[in-house]
């Protein structure tokens, strides 16, 4: 079945994938997009024309909660959704697990259960659970500047099983409708079965940002079809140390492949070629800045921000 075609329910449904029942090859085609009918998986940012009010999103989510609440982040801060999560409080249980934050009069409003992680790994995940049936996930963490300054990508998923995969923190696929959605936990999985991404240098163009604000995105886009977004930076301790996780989806619909377009066109218009003048000019500062003798405030100051980006 397309997705967002018509159904008897008004609660969407997906079938989950068995040993017996593979699912088919990926397509190279996306998938028609039904404009009469919203889409089961749907794609947010700041940087894009339609679905570009992401905190909206994520507090009418919250505050349509019957059941349940649970958010599980890196950091938040954003004043509006504290309020929409102490709002929820009063009719569903809600709970926050955190790695940084939150420092807000709304954290003692309502009934949040405010859950600190506690432990040499950091929470690194930006997973937003509502219902049984509804996982919001992405890039972004939960602060007004990731989720509208910065560059981020969120995606909203109407999935029983998904849910659950996410719940338990456990390796899963699902169909989403006539898509393919495999989760992926990387505080279950085996370490050394994560796939390592090696740029060479011969053939693959790298850009710089330019704009106001952080490249925060995790994804990649592959021939069009098949997208990878998650909380995990492609880096050695993203990969190795954190408590992450990430979904590929497959094949993408018309809709989700023009929001990926339209952020990709935002990243393209504030960012320039990585040239080989730019690179020894970057090895340049960071030696400086490992030399106390050389290292300037400001430079410290740089370096300091960049780690900070690091880790989120």
């Amino acid at each position: 079945m397309l997705a967002g075609s018509k159904r008897k329910h008004k609660t969407p449904e997906d079938t989950s994938s068995s040993s017996s029942k593979r699912a088919r090859s990926s397509s190279s085609q996306v998938v028609p997009r039904l404009l009469q009918h919203h889409e089961l998986i749907q794609l947010y940012s700041a940087h894009q024309q339609r679905n570009n009010e992401p905190v909206k999103m994520i507090c009418e989510t919250i505050l349509q909660a019957k059941r349940s609440v649970l958010l599980k982040v890196f950091n938040i801060g954003s004043p509006r959704i504290l309020a929409a999560l102490a709002e929820a409080s009063n009719r569903a249980p809600v709970s926050v697990h955190y790695q940084m934050g939150p420092f807000s009069k709304h954290c003692t409003e309502g009934n949040v259960q405010f859950r600190p992680r506690r432990g040499c790994s950091l929470l690194h995940r930006k997973t937003l659970l509502i219902d049984n049936n509804i996982v919001v996930t992405g890039t972004a963490n939960y602060t007004e500047a990731s989720l509208e300054k910065d560059v981020n990508l969120t995606a909203k998923i109407f999935s029983e099983h998904l849910y659950r995969w996410a719940f338990r923190h456990d390796r899963g696929e699902v169909r989403v409708g006539s898509q393919q959605v495999s989760y992926y936990s990387l505080s279950q999985i085996r370490r050394d079965l994560c796939v390592k991404a090696i740029l060479e240098a011969n053939g693959i163009v790298l850009r710089e940002r330019t704009c106001e604000g952080i490249l925060h995105t995790k994804v990649c886009c592959i021939d069009s079809s098949t997208l990878i977004i998650g909380s995990v930076n492609w880096s050695r301790g993203g990969l190795t140390l954190n408590l992450e996780e990430f979904l590929i989806i497959n094949p993408l619909t018309e809709t989700q492949l023009e929001c990926y377009n339209e952020l990709w066109a935002y990243i393209e218009t504030n960012s320039r070629l990585m040239t080989k003048e730019l690179i020894q000019l970057h090895e340049k500062r960071k030696k400086s800045i490992t030399d106390p003798k050389q290292t300037s405030s400001s430079t410290q100051d740089e370096e300091n921000a960049s780690t900070s980006a690091e880790q989120q």
